[in-house]
């Protein structure tokens, strides 16, 4: 029963810390993007074409999305690790 609704706390509060992060994560791609579209068009608007800015985009988004499942990952790999030792030291005294 107890382990129960720890279990479900920590699936919630790992939701919302993941959709806090994406959410953080995608305002910062989308500045990141906007500063990088100023710079290429202000700096030297000749020597790039749509197709290779359409290509520098697309790099930097594939980029945020695989970084995004790192992420998620390793917070639930830490808060994994957390949770056995504490545990396992409640436990196993």
């Amino acid at each position: 029963m107890i382990g129960n609704i720890f279990q479900e706390a920590t699936i919630n509060y790992l939701a919302v810390e993941r959709m806090r992060l994406t959410i953080r994560m995608t305002g910062a791609l989308y500045s990141i993007l906007y500063e990088k579209l100023l710079r290429i068009g202000v700096v030297n608007y000749h020597e790039h074409d749509e197709g290779s800015i359409i290509n520098y985009l697309q790099s930097d988004v594939t980029m945020f999305k695989t970084a995004n499942f790192a992420v998620k990952n390793m917070i639930c790999s830490c808060m994994n690790l957390v949770l056995s030792v504490a545990l396992g030291v409640f436990f196993f005294k």
